[in-house]
């Protein structure tokens, strides 16, 4: 029997209709969710070391912690034989995979890049590639390429000032006062430039190049918030699965 943090299968063990999302931050993450509850088999891949600035809402957190739950829904860290056997029982399998093997070898019907890097796909890599955010062009690199709007809500996005490990100061979900330090960077303080809610944050122990995205404050969000997928995960998410549907 399921326990209430995770439901019961709602798809068979097999690979039919596998689709492949390359990157497990928020935006591949609310795509994977939303498939998994529409019955698809998704199988989630992430470099080794990921850098994702909203843990707490992406399943890539199975990466380091080998198990992560997020909506109710489990992602489990599993070598690439064992697939199969993670799909059995309603969990969605993350691969590390930096050099994007699963989109090959498991012969998807669908694969989704969400990585937010763009990509140098051919249109032949699988019977339906889909490109989220810049980089992507349908017909040229992709079938289906999918924008990101720009938010609604006044983010600001905070990049590490130098490179070196991350250690956090404060927490995701914390108010922050201008001035204050939320993480140290390579023995540099990254330092909240306004006032308002720490909704995202780089994991501690996480290696980071100068100038990378490292935090991001919202001056005007209620603590709860910080833990839910944004307006923008959920309507790409929901673009997605219609793109599938229609497809697939």
């Amino acid at each position: 029997m399921a326990t209430p943090q995770q439901k019961e299968p709602s798809y068979p063990a097999n690979l039919n209709n596998l689709i492949v999302i390359l990157g497990a931050g928020e935006m591949g993450s609310a795509c994977a969710y939303r498939l998994h509850e529409a019955g698809y088999p998704v199988v989630l891949t992430e470099l080794e070391l990921p850098t994702m600035l909203r843990t707490v809402v992406s399943y890539g957190a199975a990466v380091q912690y080998h198990a992560a739950i997020v909506e109710g829904v489990r992602t489990r860290r599993v070598p690439a034989d064992q697939v199969r056997e993670c799909l059995a029982d309603g969990t969605i399998p993350i691969l590390i995979d930096p050099n994007g093997e699963a989109a090959r070898t498991l012969n998807p019907r669908a694969v989704i890049d969400a990585r937010g890097i763009g990509g140098d796909h051919q249109l032949a890599d699988a019977p339906l590639l889909i490109g989220i955010g810049e980089g992507f062009t349908a017909g040229v690199n992709c079938h289906a390429a999918i924008e990101i709007a720009t938010p609604a809500d006044a983010r600001l996005i905070l990049h590490a000032p130098a490179d070196g490990v991350v250690r956090q100061i404060k927490c995701v979900g914390q108010w922050v006062s201008e001035g204050e330090e939320i993480a140290v960077i390579g023995g540099v303080s990254l330092i909240a430039p306004l006032a308002g809610r720490l909704r995202g944050l780089i994991d501690d122990d996480t290696i980071v190049r100068q100038g990378m995205n490292a935090a991001e404050i919202t001056p005007q969000l209620p603590r709860w918030q910080c833990h839910l997928w944004s307006d923008e995960a959920l309507d790409i998410s929901g673009r997605v699965l219609e793109t599938v549907a229609r497809a697939i």
